[in-house]
């Protein structure tokens, strides 16, 4: 997942703009209540006052915020004991305060003698107090808000490597499950002592080995690749079931670029063999085709009193489906028919 930008040292920065502007809508009325075109002595005392109170609110803010924010917790020792750290934090704003009050005092006494009578250093603490308390309210609602947003950013990142757990979890349920059953349909040819039909499904079966292998790390896989797959290991079924099984792929070329899981038609296609009597006089119909962007999987229902399958085929694939794409298959069963819908993505 890709961290957002912390826009927090820029905000406070704005913000002490925004604040010292607002703060001095006096200053600057009393500075300008004059025509500066001919400006005397007291004119432009009144202008360096101005600007000067403005420049010393600007750093003042600007100093306690980030001191608050971001620098004390580089001074201060994880090691020290909460009061201590509550004190030097005190001692420090305080410090930081009077003493850019003092110095701007000093300034003003030793510069503004025309209107040295209308300054006092009362009025500069009292002036540039409300300015320190913005900013560290400020500052402490940043820390605030930036912990509240890691907390969510935190939670979504553990949502989404849960997700990610769960999906390999799945994805590894795969592979065993169509080995283990492919491997039952060659005892089945073994057994009836086709040989050379033995050889031929090995050969084939390394084949669709291959591609669940190669799938195993992927997500999504084109229609394409998984059709493909799926017309390989209909021919391993057919060595198996003969002309007993039967079925039929309607896919048009515009929607083969469209993806789906990795071995979700073909599970489908396992799915209806592992759960339906199939016999000569009761041979087995299976179809796939495109309905309304899903591509629908439909067979003729006879299901067997025991299942040859271990019961996950289609839990497995809703379960994959809700975690990679948010949605859900659509699953229709009637009397004479089993049908699974998934939506193409």
């Amino acid at each position: 997942m890709q961290r957002t930008k912390d826009w927090s040292i820029a905000l406070l920065i704005v913000s002490g703009i925004l604040v010292m502007v607002l703060m001095n809508l006096g200053t600057f009325k009393w500075v300008f209540s004059e025509d500066f075109s001919s400006l005397d002595i007291l004119g432009r005392q009144r202008l360096h006052f101005g600007l000067l109170s403005i420049i010393v609110h600007f750093i003042l803010f600007q100093v306690l915020g980030l001191f608050h924010f971001q620098w004390k917790d580089r001074l201060i020792r994880a090691s020290w004991s909460n009061p201590f750290k509550v004190l030097v934090i005190v001692l420090l704003s305080v410090i930081v305060f009077f003493g850019l009050t003092y110095l701007q005092n000093l300034y003003s006494s030793d510069n503004f003698i025309t209107i040295k009578k209308r300054i006092a250093f009362e009025y500069f603490i009292w002036n540039n107090l409300p300015i320190a308390l913005i900013a560290i309210a400020e500052a402490y609602f940043l820390i605030l808000w930036r912990k509240v947003r890691r907390s969510e950013v935190e939670k979504i990142q553990l949502k989404e490597e849960k997700s990610n757990a769960e999906l390999a979890a799945l994805k590894e349920q795969i592979s065993p499950h169509f080995f283990f059953n492919t491997l039952s349909s060659l005892s089945s040819i073994v057994r009836n002592e086709q040989k050379e039909a033995g050889l031929e499904f090995i050969q084939e079966l390394s084949n669709t080995y291959r591609y669940t292998l190669a799938s195993k790390r992927e997500e999504l896989v084109q229609l394409k690749e998984e059709l493909d797959f799926v017309k390989s290991y209909l021919f391993l079924l057919g060595k198996r079931f003969g002309k007993k099984l039967k079925c039929e792929i309607e896919v048009s070329g515009a929607h083969l670029s469209k993806k789906v899981p990795p071995m979700s038609i073909q599970l489908l296609v396992e799915n209806a063999t592992q759960h339906n009597v199939i016999t000569k006089d009761n041979p087995l119909f299976i179809k796939v085709y495109i309905e309304d962007e899903n591509i629908c999987v439909v067979n003729n229902l006879r299901e067997k009193e025991t299942s040859e399958g271990l019961g996950m085929g289609l839990s497995n694939l809703s379960q994959r489906y809700r975690l990679i794409a948010k949605r859900d298959i659509v699953i229709l069963k009637e009397q004479n028919t089993f049908e699974v819908k998934i939506p193409l993505l």
